[in-house]
């Protein structure tokens, strides 16, 4: 059995400021893994036998390496689920492009609420030229 908590968080100013700044170096984190994810990508399109397709651990491990000074003052952690998010997001972007202009059996793939009506949006903007495919 999953117990959930429900916690409320009540914040000082000190605190705030911190959780801000947590909050402004995971979208840091996001920003510079999408960059280097694209670039590592389009090294792999173009040349496939020297560059290795991009994961979430070879894109963590390449901003790892890169990490500036002020970034070790702020939580690791902060990297490591940006990166996976990324990943996640990066994973459902190329399933949701392989179903555009496909037949969808929705039972077939059990697709739910956000999940469907992000697809029924995909397709809907495909349809009408808003995306490529």
């Amino acid at each position: 059995m999953i117990k959930t908590q429900v916690v409320k968080l009540k914040v000082n100013k000190a605190m705030q400021k911190h959780l801000n700044a947590l909050c402004d170096y995971s979208r840091y984190c996001w920003n510079k893994g999408l960059e280097t994810w694209q670039l590592m990508y389009e090294a792999y399109t173009l040349n496939a036998k020297d560059n290795s397709s991009p994961n979430e651990r070879r894109v963590r491990d390449e901003l790892v390496v890169n990490k500036a000074d002020w970034q070790y003052d702020l939580s690791a952690r902060c990297l490591q689920l940006a990166i996976k998010d990324l990943a996640n997001a990066w994973k459902n972007s190329l399933t949701s492009r392989n179903l555009i202009g496909t037949s969808l059996n929705l039972n077939q793939r059990r697709l739910h609420g956000k999940a469907l009506k992000q697809i029924e949006l995909k397709l809907l903007m495909a349809s009408f030229g808003l995306i490529s495919q």
